[in-house]
């Protein structure tokens, strides 16, 4: 269906290419959908397949998408009018799609299905000098570490790593392994220190690209799976971490085929408001749980309250309304 296609690409507005795909613009349709005035910031995305199209405004919250054999949706018109196609035009992608859907019973067994991702991570092995923390409590640092964890009731969370090295401070940082299939995957070293002035020598870690860690911990017997940014936040609540504040398409393909109804839970920061758009975008629950001021993540949640609260927690407070998160979300997020 390269005509459709074809007709939208050459209408979108003065744009910006991201590496990930998406075409970024000034979204047409925010003051058409409540905003208070017309989007200056690229808010609006697009991205094309070769055979549809998605969009999503991150200011506005209005999204919409069109695959080849659908019918166009009120809202897909309502974009193709906002990005200034002419009537005509419309009008001819409309005769074009109904013609395929006249025939998608003939033509659809000759259509190969969508290729859906599946991992392909490949192993790594850990840092040099690299042993069991359990094995290297003779070493003062290494208990300091212990206690680290031990303070944030994560000791017993996982089969933890040290090693002696100083380059990068490793002998002062706590070594998660992250596994698929019980092979390492990757791995995630955390400065042991409560109070860290550079973010940047916070994590150092390595794994490949759209990797989550927490995927050997879903059972078949889970009703839910809950998606969080922080790989210590997923370790707390035996959930899953996408590794950082936005969910990709390949991410979301590996989450979506655990067969779970799946629960986002954002940091309460502004990044967090990221991870809370790619999950509307996614089809997914978000929660917002009901913590005091000073907690902004999961694992805070856990130290403070326990584990079983915050799953509690987090399971009640699950949304989907669009509308109702967006309230909510102005008094979450800090």
């Amino acid at each position: 269906m390269s005509l459709v296609l074809d007709i939208i690409r050459t209408y979108i507005p003065s744009q910006r290419i991201g590496g990930n795909g998406w075409i970024s613009f000034n979204c047409p349709l925010c003051v058409e959908n409540g905003q208070p005035r017309p989007d200056t910031k690229r808010r609006g995305g697009m991205q094309f397949t070769d055979d549809s199209v998605r969009y999503h405004c991150f200011n506005c919250k209005f999204h919409t998408k069109w695959a080849s054999g659908d019918h166009f949706s009120l809202k897909f018109k309502q974009l193709l009018k906002g990005i200034n196609i002419p009537e005509f035009e419309i009008y001819r992608m409309t005769l074009e799609v109904m013609r395929e859907h006249e025939h998608k019973s003939f033509i659809t067994p000759l259509i190969p299905p969508k290729k859906i991702y599946t991992p392909d991570w490949k192993p790594v092995t850990f840092p040099e000098n690299s042993l069991p923390l359990a094995e290297c409590l003779h070493d003062h640092r290494a208990i300091k570490v212990a206690q680290y964890l031990d303070s944030r009731n994560l000791l017993d969370k996982a089969d933890w790593m040290w090693s002696k090295n100083k380059e990068y401070q490793l002998y002062n940082r706590a070594i998660l392994p992250l596994t698929y299939k019980g092979q390492l995957m990757g791995w995630h070293a955390r400065l042991a220190e409560h109070v860290i002035t550079d973010a940047k020598s916070k994590i150092i870690k390595k794994h490949d690209t759209d990797f989550i860690s927490g995927l050997d911990n879903q059972n078949e017997d889970r009703k839910f799976v809950i998606v969080t940014e922080g790989e210590y936040d997923a370790l707390a609540i035996s959930g899953i971490s996408v590794g950082s504040n936005r969910i990709s398409q390949n991410q979301a393909d590996v989450i979506n085929a655990l067969g779970k109804e799946v629960i986002v839970v954002p940091d309460r920061d502004k990044a967090g408001k990221e991870l809370e758009e790619d999950a509307i975008m996614h089809g997914y629950y978000v929660s917002y749980p009901k913590w005091d001021d000073g907690i902004k993540d999961v694992s805070k949640a856990v130290e403070a309250y326990g584990s079983l609260f915050v799953l509690k927690n987090i399971i009640a407070n699950r949304e989907s309304n669009k509308i109702k998160l967006k309230v909510m979300g102005k008094y979450y997020y800090v």
